[in-house]
């Protein structure tokens, strides 16, 4: 939302240069995925190691499943995509010369 409300200028820029609100969008969100990838391909390796160190110590432990990991990077995608659809959608569909009035 903060990226959203920074770059409103931009936005207006390109809707007035004739942009789709599918472009403004997709470009919102294919960064925000981008990023959400990239911690995930961080985060599980990290999580797994300190998981299976602390697990090691119990007598039964249920062992993690990789759909479960699948499970988790999906929905946080989804959260994300929705988040960020939600906020550029509003951006984008404001009336351009509202947000460049200011310069």
């Amino acid at each position: 939302m903060f990226d959203t409300q920074r770059r409103r200028k931009e936005i207006g820029i390109r809707r007035v240069n004739v942009a789709t609100i599918y472009e403004i969008l997709l470009m919102f969100n294919k960064k925000f995925c981008l990023l959400v990838g990239i911690c995930a391909a961080v985060a599980i390796p990290m999580a797994l190691v300190a998981l299976n160190k602390y697990v090691s110590g119990f007598v039964y432990y249920i062992p993690i499943h990789w759909y479960v990991i699948a499970l988790c990077i999906i929905a946080a995608l989804f959260i994300t995509a929705l988040t960020v659809t939600l906020a550029s959608f509003r951006a984008s569909t404001e009336n351009p010369s509202n947000t460049l009035k200011t310069e």
